[in-house]
Order: structure tokens, then C-alpha cells, then sequence
């Protein structure tokens, strides 16, 4: 009995032995396996992941393997690969690569349970199995595990068919393999993403037509691009070499301009600004230059300088100044017209008015009795006379828009008789050639003086604009009215056409300077008429509008009592 029970404590340390040296290969292969992931820094990650997943294989001397990456907050799966082994046997054709939580079965408890899963007898009824497509390769055994990062679940790993049950041995080996792949993995995948954005910042920056360059915040120049030497004609090394060579290069007399911008910046780190200054090129010439530079922060919200970007703008600088010469100019010149324009206008005006003196008289026989042919004449004369006198009114006020400066002296005058009467006297001719009928329907005019308090010339200006456009685009056979309304502060006027209505895309612009809103073959002047009646109307203190109304369309105006 003595010798049987010591061979039986033989055997137990035998089997204990065995067991410590299979544990020991283990760890040594687990080792070995990360020491060869450790001189891989020159792989890609997927090659490391790829060469891990065989590892993790070996490792658990598994015959399958798999790796899903896991999005907790999707709580999707998502394949990255297979083992070669299985993508030989596997018959799927169109093989599914993600896979959402809730549809998983067995394989998706290592998720749902957060931890390692065992299943030695993989065909035998399990209430967490949900089957597999046909053609998928068959699992006899099988174990997965989470991988944590920061207490969140970034992925799975699966292997299976060993000729042996899974054990919890081979669950911390494989755990503490992955625990150091995936630290390895995701260090070499943060330095492609961080090399991935050097070749993008590099591929934008190096081939800017700006001069960009960082500063560091002890002034140290980090990166200048390229194109440094074309607009100072120093290279990238002599500006690396040398931070002090940009402060240089600044033209003398805007040196303190530059200083003014870099000390407010240095207090003012947070807000970007852009100055222009000039700069003296290494071949002595100078050049103007845009400068715009911004504040750098990382994640954590640390400044890591200031991005600068300068851009060459000696071209714009000197259209500018011709540009202003060129304005200069064109306003001497402009005065000078406006100026003998008004002239003209007023010396013309002063004889029309004599003139005009002289034929009321002769029509009402202050120089004795006329013929019916002589009346004809003088009457025809007369409307000319009127004629000439609105254009020569209407020079007078386009001259004062133009300059800005608008003139209004208001009296007492009757509106029927001196604006009304007169506007339609002079427009009689075009009145009777193009058969318009003259109505007041939309107003009724007392029988009486209409005193209004306005400026004579311009509120016949008003009118003889309305009138104008109403005979110009209204055409033949139309209803020319005109309206009055007394409304205790201010009279309502209008003046209406049963013409074509004015478009409503159209009407944003009636009364801009320079607004056309007439068809081609119509369109005479340079469209101040209207802008300058509703300048005339708001230095009354009244208001203009347009409004398409029954059978036609209307401006209506007010003016303040």
C-alpha cells in the first residue's frame, strides 16, 4: 500500500510538473508572440492584427479564428477578419460583415455577458444559439473573449475547433496576448492616422500659394511652407534657422504697425486678426502682403501657437491706387459736368419763363386782337415752351440726385392749377396722338383751389414723371386718372394707368437709382425719373409706393398738410 500510495503523489507531481511546464510554454510562446509584435513597429495595423489573430490561434491551438470590431454605442459588430483557415472551408458566397447585438446568438454573449465564453460542445442544444447559414464552417469548440479599452468593449476575438477543451488557462493567455496586441495595434494605428494628417496638412500647406507658417509660443517658428521663397525670396531653412528673419524683412515704415499686431496678439491670443503691411524681398524690392493669423489649440484647450498665413497683394495695392486715382478723377470730371449742367439749366429756364410771360399775354389779348391762325400758333408755341421748361426741370433735379444734395423751399401753390393743368397742357400732344382719355375717377378734385404746401418745381416734377411714364409704357387708347384725398394731416394722391400692370419682380427697383423697368424698345434716359420722385416725395416728408389695382395699376404718394 505504501508503494502504491507513493507512486499515486509520484504521479500527482508528475501531472503537476506537467501542467506548470505546459503553462510555462504558454507563457513563454504568449511572450515570445508579443516580443515579435513589439518589432513590428514598421508594419501597418492591419498587418499586426493580422499576424496576431494567427498568434492567438497558435497560441490556444485553435484551428479558426475571427476578429469583429464592437461599437458600443451602435452595439454593432463589425467584421475585420476571418483566419485564413476559415476562409478556405467557408462556402458562404455573400458573407454578412456587420452585425447588430440583439440579432447575435451564442457568439454574442462575450458582449452582452462582458466576459469570456467556453462552449466545448458547440453542437450540442444551447438556449443562446440561433444557428448559422449554410455553408458557414462547422464549430465543434469554441471561445471568445471581450477586449476592454478604457472599460468599453472595442472588439471581440473568437477562436475555436481545438482538439482539447478550452480551459480558463487558455482564457488568460489569450486575454493577456490581446490585452498587449491591442495596445501595440492601436499605437501603430494612431501613428498612420497622425502620419495620415501630416500628409494632408503637408499635401494643403506645401503646395499653398500662401506663405503659411506656426508659431510656438516662445516664438520659435514650427513649419514654414514652401512658397516663402516665392514672395520673400528666402527659403524654409533660413526662415527655420532664423525666427527673427520675418520681423526683418518688414518694411521700415510699417515696422510699428507689425509690433502693434504681434504684442496684441500676444495678449489677445484667442481672436484673429489680419493686418497689411510691406515687406523688402531679398532682392530689395517691395511688396505689399495680407497677414492673417489665428490661435492654435490642442484637444485639451493648450495653445500651441498661431497659425500665420501671408498672401502677396502688391497687384491689388496697385490697382487700388489707381483705382482711387481713377475715382478722383472721374468725380472732378463728374462735378464739373453737374456743375455747367445746372448752370445750363437755370440760364436756360430764366428766358423760357420770360418767354412763356410773353405768350400768356398775347393769348389773353394784352397786345391786341390775334387771328384764329396766330392763336393756333401761339398756343402750339406755348406748349413747346412748356415742354422745354420740364426738361429743363427735369435736368435740374437729376443734377441735384446725382450730387445728393436736394433742395426743397415749399410755398402754398394750387395743385390743379399750376401742377396738374400744366403737366397735361404740356403732354398734349402725346395725349391726343396716342388717344389717352384724362380721368379723375379714382378722386374726386373739389371744384375749388387744391392748396398744398410743397415746392412748385418739384412736385411738378413728380407729376411730370408720372404722367410721362403712364403716356410712355401705358400705350394706345388708355385712361390716364389721377386722384386726390384728404385725410386731416396729409393729402393721398395718385396717379393710375389702366396700361400693362408693372411686374412684381420688377418692382423691387422702381424706385432705385438708375432702375429700369421697361421693355427695350421703349426705355429712354438713364432711369433717375422715379428714384428722383421719391427723393422729392421724402424731402416733403410724404411717401411713395406702386399698387396694382382693378383694370390697371396706381403710384400713389402722400404729402403733409
Amino acid at each position: 500500500m505504501q508503494d502504491e500510495r507513493k507512486t499515486r503523489e509520484e504521479l500527482l507531481q508528475e501531472l503537476s510538473h506537467y501542467r506548470r511546464q505546459a503553462e510555462r510554454n504558454l507563457n513563454e510562446m504568449r511572450l515570445s508572440s508579443l516580443f515579435k509584435l513589439s518589432q513590428m513597429n514598421h508594419r501597418s495595423h492591419n498587418e499586426v492584427l493580422d499576424f496576431g489573430l494567427e498568434e492567438a490561434i497558435n497560441l490556444t491551438e485553435s484551428k479558426i479564428g475571427y476578429i469583429y470590431y464592437y461599437d458600443e454605442d451602435t452595439k454593432n459588430f463589425t467584421l475585420y477578419s476571418w483566419s485564413a483557415s476559415v476562409m478556405i472551408q467557408c462556402a458562404i458566397i455573400e458573407k454578412q460583415s456587420i452585425y447588430q447585438l440583439e440579432k447575435t446568438g451564442l457568439w454574442g454573449e462575450a458582449v452582452r455577458q462582458r466576459k469570456a465564453i467556453i462552449t466545448n460542445d458547440y453542437p450540442a442544444p444551447n438556449p443562446y444559439k440561433k444557428g448559422y447559414p449554410d455553408g458557414h464552417v462547422q464549430l465543434i469548440r469554441h471561445m471568445n473573449i471581450p477586449i476592454f479599452n478604457n472599460e468599453k468593449i472595442v472588439a471581440v476575438i473568437g477562436v475555436g475547433n481545438k482538439d482539447t477543451d478550452y480551459t480558463e488557462s487558455d482564457v488568460v493567455q489569450l486575454q493577456l496576448f490581446m490585452d498587449g496586441l491591442w495596445n501595440i495595434a492601436e499605437k501603430i494605428r494612431a501613428e498612420e492616422e497622425v502620419l495620415k494628417s501630416e500628409q494632408k496638412f503637408k499635401a494643403v500647406a506645401d503646395l499653398s500659394c500662401d506663405w503659411e507658417y506656426w508659431i510656438a509660443p516662445n516664438g520659435d517658428m514650427i513649419y514654414c511652407s514652401p512658397s516663402c521663397h516665392l514672395l520673400t525670396g528666402y527659403d524654409q531653412k533660413e526662415f527655420l534657422a532664423k525666427g527673427s528673419l520675418t520681423q526683418s524683412i518688414v518694411h521700415p515704415q510699417d515696422v510699428n504697425t507689425y509690433y502693434d499686431h504681434v504684442e496684441y496678439d500676444e495678449k489677445q491670443s484667442a481672436q484673429q486678426r489680419e493686418i497689411t503691411f510691406r515687406i523688402v524681398t531679398k532682392d530689395s524690392k517691395e511688396k505689399w502682403i495680407c497677414h492673417v493669423c489665428r490661435p492654435i489649440y490642442s484637444e485639451k484647450g493648450e495653445c500651441l501657437g498661431r497659425r500665420v498665413s501671408n498672401r502677396d497683394i502688391t497687384d491689388r495695392k496697385r490697382d487700388e491706387a489707381l483705382l482711387l486715382q481713377s475715382n478722383a478723377e472721374i468725380r472732378r470730371l463728374n462735378e464739373n459736368i453737374l456743375t455747367m449742367l445746372r448752370m445750363m439749366s437755370h440760364d436756360i429756364r430764366s428766358p423760357l419763363l420770360t418767354m412763356s410771360a410773353t405768350l400768356k399775354l398775347l393769348q389773353r389779348g394784352h397786345y391786341g386782337h390775334m387771328d384764329e391762325s396766330a392763336t393756333n400758333t401761339v398756343k402750339d408755341l406755348t406748349i413747346r415752351v412748356h415742354r422745354i421748361l420740364g426738361i429743363a426741370d427735369d435736368c435740374l433735379g437729376k443734377a441735384h440726385a446725382v450730387k445728393d444734395s436736394l433742395a426743397v423751399q415749399k410755398q402754398q401753390i394750387d395743385l390743379r392749377q399750376d401742377i396738374i393743368e400744366e403737366i397735361i397742357e404740356e403732354f398734349s400732344s402725346e395725349i391726343q396722338k396716342k388717344n389717352i382719355s384724362i380721368d379723375n375717377r379714382l378722386g374726386s378734385i373739389p371744384t375749388g383751389a387744391v392748396i398744398v404746401n410743397a415746392s412748385k418745381i418739384w412736385l411738378k416734377s413728380v407729376y411730370r414723371n408720372l404722367f410721362k411714364n403712364a403716356i410712355k409704357y401705358g400705350g394706345e387708347n388708355i385712361t390716364i386718372a389721377y386722384g386726390y384725398e384728404d385725410h386731416v394731416t396729409f393729402y393721398k394722391l395718385c396717379v393710375f394707368n389702366t396700361g400693362p400692370v408693372i411686374p412684381n419682380e420688377k418692382r423691387d427697383i422702381l424706385f432705385t437709382k438708375f432702375g429700369r423697368v421697361g421693355d427695350g424698345s421703349v426705355q429712354e434716359g438713364v432711369g433717375m425719373g422715379l428714384f428722383l420722385t421719391k427723393e422729392v416725395i421724402n424731402q416733403h416728408g410724404g411717401e411713395i409706393w406702386y399698387e396694382e389695382i382693378e383694370h390697371g395699376g396706381a403710384f400713389f404718394f402722400t404729402l403733409p398738410k
